[in-house]
């Protein structure tokens, strides 16, 4: 999956406020966050982000859970792990030099603390203003544990969706995964 004819814009490259963005008094279901991961395009709803972030703002170290550090400026007074995904989402232990965002993933439940992303670059989109088509996921391409949820082609290019909370899913079964296997070594 490559983005074909794309032009990315920065989120750091601006001088607005990346964390207050998405302090909106309205939902509206069109508004997405696309996380670009390598080659993955990943389409999350707006509403699910709690705010987009620059990676030099994650403290670096072993988490013992998987994550690549933590991110302790989100206002709950405590460090929320941000982890780090490769086009498979498979975790990553390392942060390549081309991850520059991380986007803070909302929880359902208002007493969790967020989940942070790292991603290559990040654009928000409304998708009723572009030429977005949406399909379920194949049944075949059902896997346990996956968090995407559909399909959608996007300037020719294949794209996934995936809400929040399926994604906070995601990390927190791989977090666990990974803490599971880190006993079983020792």
């Amino acid at each position: 999956m490559r983005c074909v004819g794309m032009q990315s814009r920065r989120a750091a490259s601006s001088n607005i406020t990346i964390k207050h963005m998405f302090e909106q008094s309205y939902s509206n279901p069109d508004l997405y966050v696309q996380l670009f991961i390598d080659d993955l395009m990943l389409f999350v709803p707006q509403d699910d982000v709690a705010s987009l972030e620059i990676v030099s703002d994650v403290q670096v170290e072993d988490t013992g859970m998987g994550a690549v550090g933590w991110f302790g400026q989100h206002g709950h007074g405590q460090n929320v792990p941000v982890f780090c995904v490769d086009t498979h989402l498979d975790l990553l232990a390392d942060i390549p030099n081309q991850r520059e965002y991380f986007a803070l993933l909302k929880s359902t439940d208002e007493e969790e603390l967020p989940l942070g992303i790292l991603c290559n670059e990040v654009e928000n989109l409304n998708i009723r203003r572009t030429n977005i088509y949406m399909q379920n996921l194949p049944p075949i391409m059902h896997t346990p544990h996956s968090p995407i949820s559909e399909l959608l082609i996007f300037e020719e290019t294949i794209a996934c969706i995936a809400t929040g909370e399926d994604l906070r899913d995601y990390l927190t079964f791989l977090a666990e995964t990974y803490e599971q296997q880190m006993l079983e070594q020792a």
